[in-house]
């Protein structure tokens, strides 16, 4: 029953990850790219849980190398996220934040707004 429901998650994550490479569903590249990298993951930890599943002779050893290769999978699949997150981020700040900002600052006239001002003695 597990090697079913596992070959149909498969074939759903396949076909998901075949229509998000191909149509783009997101405005944003960056979600896109992210839906992609995490299809992917999804495929490959599917992958890894079928040959644990449907292994008859699974051995204490390659049960937990299996569960070691799912640990580490998740890790880069959270660091992945949190870095294409970053750079959107960053890029988003670059834009609208920083380029305006640096803009208005070449623009303006210093030497006008550059008064001195004296206190007087009471």
């Amino acid at each position: 029953m597990p090697g079913i429901q596992l070959t149909i998650q498969m074939m759903m994550s396949l076909f998901h990850l075949m229509y998000a490479s191909t149509v783009w569903p997101f405005e944003g590249d960056a979600d896109n790219y992210i839906e992609i990298f995490n299809e992917g993951c999804i495929l490959v930890s599917i992958t890894f849980l079928m040959t644990y599943a449907l292994g008859e002779d699974v051995s204490p050893e390659n049960g937990s190398f299996i569960g070691w290769i799912l640990i580490v999978l998740i890790l880069v699949n959270i660091t992945g996220n949190v870095l294409i997150f970053l750079r959107a981020t960053l890029r988003t700040f670059y834009w609208k934040v920083y380029i305006p900002l640096k803009r208005k600052l070449t623009n303006w006239n210093w030497e006008s707004s550059s008064k001195v001002y004296k206190l007087h003695p009471m």
